[in-house]
């Protein structure tokens, strides 16, 4: 699949308002640090974005060294990584991606239940956006396996729920794909997620209807078969 951003900064928006595991201390850096980065990547233009995006590397560096034994740092500067990766595109922002897919492969090592699963997500939606070898490490079969853990464990969320839907419609998996668009519309708006939720559920609605419309072309195309072998 081509290496695209377009859900990114639903999915990193859905996944920093996690609620952290109960530790003041860290909750209050990651709430902080979410804060700085939704103000810098929705409310900023995009030149002060890029040159004021080092400092948010320079944070999510320094949580992950100030808590080297939680999962949480790990899966938030993976965020900002990417994030940083998709504004500055170019083949050397795929270092980036790749740390990022380290870091996240570390956070589920340590809990995979951290942030309700989100270094899951976040693998399975790397591996079906960025590029195969020999340009990356994309792979659709590792994106399936984390995408399908993470609803293992969460079935019913909404990013989950989206990405995995986004990743089947890629593989012309229409019906299936269908199946966890509308699990994702169906999916209630959390109060404390409404910027996030609202965003993601008007991609969920593109796709569904990109997909449906694909399901349909297919029907009727099923059903003119009949006809044409008796012509």
């Amino acid at each position: 699949m081509p290496f695209i951003f377009r859900p990114w900064p639903l999915l990193l928006l859905a996944l920093l308002c996690q609620p952290a595991a109960a530790n003041p201390s860290l909750e209050e850096a990651v709430r902080s640090l979410e804060h700085d980065w939704a103000h810098l990547y929705y409310e900023t233009p995009h030149p002060q974005q890029v040159a004021e995006f080092p400092y948010l590397l320079e944070r999510s560096a320094r949580l992950v060294a100030d808590y080297p034994d939680r999962a949480e740092p790990l899966i938030l500067r993976a965020i900002v990584l990417c994030t940083h990766a998709g504004l500055t595109w170019s083949f050397s922002a795929l270092g980036k991606i790749e740390t990022a897919r380290d870091l996240l492969l570390r956070a589920v090592d340590l809990d995979p239940a951290a942030l309700e699963g989100s270094a899951y997500v976040t693998l399975g939606a790397l591996y079906y956006q960025v590029p195969g070898w020999p340009i990356s490490f994309g792979d659709d079969a590792l994106a399936r396996r984390y995408l399908e853990t993470a609803l293992r464990h969460f079935p019913e969320a909404m990013d989950a729920n989206y990405f995995y839907g986004d990743f089947l419609a890629g593989e012309g998996e229409l019906a299936l794909a269908r199946e966890h668009l509308l699990r994702a519309q169906r999916a209630p708006l959390r109060d404390d997620m409404l910027i996030a939720d609202r965003k993601m559920k008007q991609d969920v609605d593109i796709a569904l209807h990109q997909v449906e419309e694909k399901l349909g072309k297919t029907d009727a195309a099923a059903a003119l078969e009949p006809l044409s072998a008796i012509r």
